[in-house]
């Protein structure tokens, strides 16, 4: 098997024969040693004469490969990919396959052996390098997302977003839930009057009038966080 990186050696017995070297049966300009091999290289014959004129040729059997390794590549949690869009923070954990036969090298730097749990930034460089110099490189890319989940607060068919003080009437229904920006919510809680924590979203009303402020909380699977309070103004 040869490949880009791939040489062949070869050496004659006999001093003072005449060496022509055919490469796709043409003659190569002179007996090149080593012979270079290009992915256009189908059939290489080295043909010797000696003061005799006896001539003998030796056709030379090689199969090629000159396709470029595939990368395997993915990101590991919590970044995500969404529509085959990666997203992530400022910086990501890279996880690439494993193989025996294939080198990675991450923006210049050769890349050890397991390949897994490796932080990078945006816009990074791997590589990828077979044993027979076969090489492939590709842009790691993701779109960033450090946007805080937001609050919404839905009532008489009207939405308010990052909301911090509404007025309703008693018995008017409120929903609230937060939202990302991108990526989903991983969790969402609101604080209550019971003190306790109870999961977003809500809908509900306020039988009395007054004042009450609840603490919102949430945070999406990249892991960007919202904490906040609304002050709901209740009247007759």
């Amino acid at each position: 098997m040869v490949g880009p990186k791939s040489q062949l050696h070869w050496q004659h017995n006999e001093p003072g024969s005449k060496v022509n070297i055919y490469i796709n049966e043409k003659l190569s300009q002179s007996s090149v040693n080593p012979i270079m091999i290009s992915k256009d290289t189908t059939k290489i014959v080295i043909q010797a004469t000696d003061d005799f004129n006896n001539e003998s040729k030796t056709d030379i059997p090689f199969t090629k490969d000159f396709d470029k390794p595939t990368l395997s590549w993915k990101l590991q949690a919590p970044s995500v990919m969404i529509d085959n869009q990666w997203y992530a923070n400022k910086s990501a954990m890279l996880e690439v396959r494993k193989s025996d036969s294939i080198t990675y090298w991450l923006n210049g730097k050769r890349l050890s052996a397991g390949n897994s749990g490796i932080e990078i930034t945006n816009n990074s460089d791997l590589k990828a390098t077979s044993i027979l110099g076969n090489q492939t490189t590709e842009k790691i890319q993701w779109l960033e997302d450090n946007v805080s989940p937001q609050l919404t607060v839905t009532t008489l068919g009207k939405s308010f977003v990052d909301i911090k003080k509404l007025k309703v009437k008693v018995g008017q229904k409120i929903k609230i839930q937060t939202i990302g920006d991108v990526v989903g919510i991983l969790n969402s809680e609101y604080f209550g009057n019971n003190r306790e924590w109870l999961p977003l979203p809500k809908t509900f009303i306020f039988i009395d009038t007054g004042l009450y402020r609840l603490k919102i909380k949430a945070s999406d699977t990249l892991g960007n966080k919202l904490i906040t309070y609304i002050v709901f103004t209740i009247t007759k």
